[in-house]
């Protein structure tokens, strides 16, 4: 049943201060700061923010008494790591105010120690709107990624865990709108929601592809997008699988509906589930698509078409390398389009958050991954490719790049090939899309580990392009291929430029300037060669 505590707010928004975030710290401050009263202040954030292992997020941003009433600007950034526990309300959000806007945020690797009456991986209650966010990640199990800093990690990690007695994966009551959103995150407790438990408002242009619900008798409600709608779903879709205890109220879409506002939604055939496990028939513009179909580009053209300008969808899916398992993503609005320059003449385009940086090494010869591309590659390099923050931290490249990047390499041959390592540990083969004058050109979802080859060695020099127009375009600078390695910055290509230079210098990298190193050598041996015939001269006169 929806919240008896209805927020109460003047009719009047007064004007707030906004905060910039960017310490846990300062996190919750600002939470502190607007449950004590203050909540119509706003926030944006300045960078990821990455909660200490031993803290626990135990009150939400936002009461029923002190709705957030302000505007919270994610950036594309997110919030990394929260122990959410919380009786009432579980999420970074408690409650969110009818005039209060979340957006543009990423809340991953957010998991529930402890169920909440009302759990939510952005808010526990929305009365207000969640806008362009996504809750967890769609990352496999078995993918092991190498850091900069040696340290590994499983990007499996980052994915959420919201349980409550009223869990979504985006909120547990929805009185608001919710638009653009994507929630892979598991959710589990007795109501349970892949966008939310209840919706009571609006649910527009969103995707659940994380499992919800569970088998227990204590589950008594699942739905792909809600498990109990009297709201508003449409051009929406849910590839994740549903389960409940409660077979009568198991639903693709919904476990139990009262709406016949449910338009344009898609569901995937994997559970055999009907769209709604009880109630109302969802319109007939709601169809059933194979999970084969919704890996196509067909399937993102459906979804651009029902949800127009509003909500753009995504697909980063080549051969059988790919993002969220191949299913559609939505692209965030603070993607920006840029060129980063790597190690050996290589140069990686796209659309990308501006504090993106790829890190390019030689990989790890005892890994897995490098000896099964080292078997195909034959004497090719086997590169390590990870996509981090300016921080160094790791985020997950389906979260801050969309639509497939574009890696020129310089080779030797048009028959250059790519080899990749997919988000299933499989060995992938890319065709170029182009080889002209020497470079040619792959289109990837992202780097990982690859090998190229019949590549061709180039000189370590190298300087970041902008690609077309940028609103950030990357610093152009030319580093010495003898310069040392210099600390990170906030340039999104400075940690690319760095890898390039620490390749270039170090014991395993090959430098050369020009010509400059064959014709010293040329010279040298020239001179060792007139040094003998003068000395054996000289000893010939001798005798």
């Amino acid at each position: 049943a929806e919240p008896t505590t209805e927020p109460t707010e003047p009719a009047t928004v007064p004007a707030g201060e906004s905060h910039g975030i960017q310490t846990y710290e300062e996190l919750v401050a600002f939470m502190e700061s607007v449950n004590s009263g203050k909540n119509y202040d706003s926030a944006y954030l300045g960078c990821n923010i990455i909660a200490p292992e031993d803290s626990e997020w135990t009150q939400g941003i936002g009461t029923s008494e002190k709705p957030f009433s302000g505007t919270f600007d994610g950036k594309g950034y997110g919030i990394i790591g929260l122990n959410v526990n919380c009786g009432e309300n579980g999420g970074l959000f408690g409650v969110i105010g009818e005039s209060g806007t979340v957006k543009d945020l990423m809340v991953i690797d957010c998991d529930f120690v402890s169920d909440s009456t009302y759990a939510g991986g952005i808010a526990a209650q929305n009365n207000g709107t969640i806008d362009h966010c996504t809750s967890g990640v769609n990352m496999p199990a078995n993918l092991k990624i190498k850091l900069p800093s040696g340290k590994k990690i499983a990007p499996a990690d980052y994915n959420s865990l919201i349980k409550g007695t009223n869990a979504g994966g985006i909120a547990a009551v929805n009185n608001g709108t919710i638009t653009g959103t994507r929630s892979g995150a598991f959710v589990s407790g007795g109501s349970c929601g892949g966008i939310a438990a209840q919706n009571y408002g609006k649910i527009y242009g969103c995707a659940n592809n994380g499992a919800v619900g569970n088998t227990y008798k204590s589950c008594e409600k699942s739905g792909g997008l809600a498990a109990d709608n009297s709201g508003s779903i449409e051009g929406s879709y849910n590839s994740g699988k549903v389960y409940c205890g409660n077979a009568a109220n198991l639903g693709a879409i919904a476990g139990c509906n009262s709406s016949a506002d449910v338009k344009k939604s898609f569901y995937s055939n994997l559970n055999s589930l009907a769209p709604a496990g009880s109630g109302t028939a969802v319109d007939s513009t709601c169809e059933l698509v194979t999970d084969d179909t919704m890996l196509t580009s067909s399937f993102v053209d459906t979804l651009n078409s029902a949800t127009g300008e509003t909500v753009t969808w995504r697909q980063s899916k080549y051969g059988d390398a790919y993002f969220n398992e191949g299913y559609p993503t939505i692209e965030g609005r603070f993607l920006q389009n840029r060129a980063l320059t790597l190690l050996n003449g290589m140069t990686l385009r796209g659309m990308m958050h501006s504090s993106l940086q790829l890190t390019v090494s030689e990989a790890d010869k005892d890994s897995k991954e490098y000896q099964a591309l080292k078997q195909q590659a034959g004497g090719a390099t086997v590169y390590n490719a990870v996509t981090t923050d300016e921080n160094g931290s790791y985020i997950p490249a389906e979260l801050w790049t969309a639509g497939g990047l574009t890696l020129s390499v310089p080779v030797n041959s048009a028959g250059a090939k790519l080899l990749t390592v997919n988000m299933n540990n499989e060995i992938v083969t890319i065709e170029p899309d182009s080889v002209e004058n020497g470079v040619a050109i792959f289109t990837v979802a992202a780097p990982n580990t690859f090998a190229v080859t019949d590549a061709a060695p180039q000189p370590a020099e190298a300087t970041t392009q902008p690609a077309e127009a940028t609103t950030q375009p990357a610093e152009e600078t030319t580093p010495s291929a003898t310069a040392a390695p210099q600390p990170s910055t906030n340039d999104a290509a400075s940690s690319t430029k760095d890898s390039t230079t620490k390749d270039s210098s170090g014991s395993n990298g090959t430098v050369k300037t020009g010509e400059s190193v064959p014709v010293l050598i040329v010279l040298v041996l020239m001179a060792s060669f007139c040094s003998i015939m003068l000395i054996r001269r000289r000893r010939y006169i001798g005798k």
